[in-house]
This record gives structure tokens, sequence and C-alpha cells, in this order.
């Protein structure tokens, strides 16, 4: 296509060349081909054809998976106010719901709940395709719906699928299956969870798709957790990070939570037996959420007219250590100082230290307060 002068198709091919890299857990090579991308479809006057849109959205992606946000938020911007002017519908929901991913990251709750319903829009205004939500998006949908405490409009999307046929892409239902165990988990079903997961990896390690068969093994270990099954839920988490860090994964680790934090940081009290775990180290690092800019905004204004500005008043927090959030945590559950002790194995007064910098960090009086205002800080799920 590039040789008989096509530029349209050659930048769509190589966009298509920059997802299926993503697929398969070549985060360097989808920057590398995203970039070529983009000086592909610059025109003679510097305005990029409108087929990129989707090859920023990728490089986005991995951008915010290697927890470098800021620099997500600016393209993952630059493609959806792209789309918008060339008006790439296929584009703009995928656009949208990177972009609250992005959001998520950030622990900006109310600014990735309006991206959320922007992807909603353009996705019922267009022909809707199940199959193309199902693909791309359904898992992040899914996985906003939990964090933002909606848990009932997961299930009733869980229950939907359930009356309708199945649809004829193995790929859309493992992405459907993947969504479910999400739901499971939530819902406190890990065995359940399990049973869809592990054939599920099978597959996804038959074809190469990395990034599947990472985030397949991260919920996996989720599961062995909350069954109470620590050697192979720790297993499980090794196989993932053995994959992850030649690539330099770390929000599919950090998304996960809390939970994943104190898995996590029981892995590395173990490695660190036989040396140094750097890349355990650097994972860890990212659950802690860095200060806020005071009055920080993103604006944006697209052809369809949606005006995206987004203002932070707070002042910055001193973040919380990781041994703090799982504090947090069980203080969320209702657990009592002595309770948190004994499942944390620390001395009453060490907790007790701990709850008091808590309340300090979050400005709050009591504890109750706190819990309220980590949710609000996105250090917390909203409960449903």
């Amino acid at each position: 296509a590039q040789a008989a002068g096509d530029i349209s198709s050659t930048v769509l091919y190589t966009s298509r060349t920059v997802y299926s890299l993503l697929l398969h857990g070549k985060l360097h090579e989808v920057v590398q081909v995203a970039e070529h991308a983009a000086l592909l479809a610059a025109t003679p006057v510097g305005l990029p054809h409108a087929m990129v849109g989707s090859a920023y959205i990728f490089h986005a992606n991995v951008l915010r998976q290697w927890n470098r946000l800021d620099e997500a938020l600016e393209l993952v911007l630059q493609a959806i106010q792209l789309s918008e002017q060339t008006e790439t519908i296929v584009t703009l929901y995928i656009g949208y719901t990177e972009l609250m991913r992005v959001y998520l990251a950030r622990g900006e709750m109310e600014p990735a709940r309006t991206a959320f319903h922007h992807a909603q829009e353009v996705l019922a205004k267009t022909y809707y395709s199940p199959y193309r939500r199902d693909v791309y998006v359904i898992v992040d949908w899914v996985q906003f719906w939990l964090a933002s405490g909606a848990l009932d409009r997961a299930t009733r999307w869980m229950h939907e699928l359930a009356q309708q046929a199945s649809v004829p892409s193995p790929f859309a239902r493992e992405r459907q299956e993947v969504a479910r165990a999400r739901i499971l988990l939530a819902q406190k079903k890990p065995t359940e969870a399990l049973s869809l997961l592990e054939p599920l990896q099978v597959i996804a390690e038959q074809q190469e798709r990395l990034s599947h068969v990472i985030e397949m093994q991260v919920l996996q270990a989720l599961a062995y957790q909350m069954c109470q099954q620590e050697p192979e839920a720790l297993s499980a988490l090794a196989q993932a990070l053995r994959l992850a860090e030649p690539e330099g994964y770390v929000r599919c680790f950090v998304d996960e939570g809390v939970p994943m934090a104190a898995l996590l940081s029981r892995l590395r009290e173990q490695q660190r037996k036989q040396g140094p775990t750097p890349y355990l180290d650097t994972v860890l690092t990212a659950f802690v959420p860095p200060p806020r800019n005071h009055k920080a905004e993103t604006r944006l204004t697209g052809g369809s007219g949606h005006p995206l500005r987004y203002e932070s008043t707070s002042p910055p927090l001193e973040p919380l250590s990781v041994r703090e959030l799982e504090v947090l945590r069980l203080l969320e559950q209702g657990a009592s100082n002595q309770e948190i002790a004994e499942d944390l194995v620390l001395a009453l007064s060490t907790v007790k230290s701990h709850v008091r910098t808590i309340l300090a960090k979050l400005e709050a009086s009591n504890r109750t307060q706190a819990v309220k205002r980590a949710r609000t800080l996105g250090l917390l799920p909203d409960q449903p």
C-alpha cells in the first residue's frame, strides 16, 4: 500500500499492527510502530491522517501501562480530538474508554465517569455493535463499574449476556468471559472465576497473546488469594511478573488495588531471600499515588460539542505507604485494631500508629471519614 502511494491503507494497516503488537505484549514495539504510523500520516500541511487516531490510542495504552500517566493523558486527548475533527467514530468510543482508564489510574473518578459516559453515548449513536464493544472495551467497562461501586450494573450486564446467543468470535467470547471473571471475583466467587480463567489462559498462551496471559494470571492470583490458597496465589503472581518484567508492565498490577499490593508485598518478602527485587520494588512503589498539583486542569473541546474540563482544587496529600493502604482496606471492612494486627501479623501498637498516620494524611477525624475520603481520592473502590 505504501509503495502504491495509498497512505490511507498504509496508516490503517500500520495501526492494526500496533493493536496486534499490544495484544502480544510487545509494548516497546507498540511505541516504535505507533510513532512510525504518526510519521506516515503526516500531510504536507502537518495534519495527521484520520486513521492514525487508533495508533495514538494504543500508544497511550502503553504509556498508561508504564504508569506515565501525564504523557498518556496528553496523547489520548489528541486522539479523541482528532477523531472528533475527522468524525472517525469507530475509534472515538475506544479513545474515550482509554481516557476513562487514564483518569481511573490518576484516581480522578469524576473525570473518568464523564469519559465513560461519552464512550457509551458515541457507541449508542453509531450502528450498535456488541461484537466491537466486547472485543475492544467490555473488560474496561466492567472494571469501571466495579471501581465506581456499580456492582449491580456489572451484574445486570452479566445476566443480559446469559440471555443472548453466543457470539461466533472466540476472541469476543474470551473478552466476555474475562469480564465475567472480574464480576465473579467482586461477588466473592473465586472458584467460579478460576474455572473460567484456566481454559482461557491455555488458549491465550497458544496464541502468544502475552498481555491477556498476564491479565488472566493476575486475576487467578487474586482468586487463589480469596480462596486462602496463598502458595498458588504467589505462584500465579510470580509467573505474571516473569512475563511482565521485560516489557515493564505496571498498571495491570496496580489497578487491582490493595489486595494485589498485599500479595506483591508477600511475594517480595519471599523473593528477597534470593536477592534484590528491583522490578517488584518498582511495581510496589507505583501503588503510592503521587501528590497532585494544586488546581490542575485539563481541557478538550471536540467537534461533537463535548467539553471536557476537569479541575482539582484539593491541595496535594502526603501519599500512603503500601502497608498503610493494607490497614486502610481493613478499616474499610470494619476491622478493629486487634483484628488488623492479627490479619497483618503486626504489633497492636504498630497498628495504632498506622491508623493515626492514615487519619493525619487523609485529614480525617475518624475512621469513617478516612474511608470516605480515601474513596473520593480513588484509593478504595466505592461500595455498591
